[in-house]
């Protein structure tokens, strides 16, 4: 059955904000929607940056640390299908953390804007 604007709540994007400390190690993160038929629906991986928003693998950024955020836009780069979150899908990050940077690199916080 095909989605619309009755069948959930509109998505205008997907965030996280990041700290990344590893200059060496890749840090990488992808929006994820998991449909109530098990359907899985991801993202692009997007990649810690100087550009807001994050940028993709082909930009060569393994060496840029900092904070910043990475973010995923309905109708550009989230998954297809994903337009509209009903109460029996999820959403989830999934995200690769380098481990052994020197001060930490982590998650701070994450979600949605409707």
């Amino acid at each position: 059955m095909g989605r619309t604007a009755d069948s959930g709540i509109p998505l205008a994007a997907a965030w996280l904000y990041y700290r990344d400390q590893s200059s060496t190690q890749p840090f990488f993160c992808s929006y994820n929607r998991v449909l109530s038929n098990g359907s899985i629906y991801s993202s692009t991986y997007k990649y810690p940056c100087g550009t807001p928003g994050g940028c993709d693998y082909y930009s060569g950024v393994f060496s840029w640390t900092g904070y910043g955020y990475i973010q995923w836009w309905a109708g550009y780069d989230l998954p297809p299908d994903s337009a509209y979150i009903s109460v029996d899908e999820i959403s989830t990050f999934y995200c690769h953390i380098p481990m052994n940077s020197p001060a930490g690199s982590f998650i701070m916080t994450y979600g949605v804007y409707w």
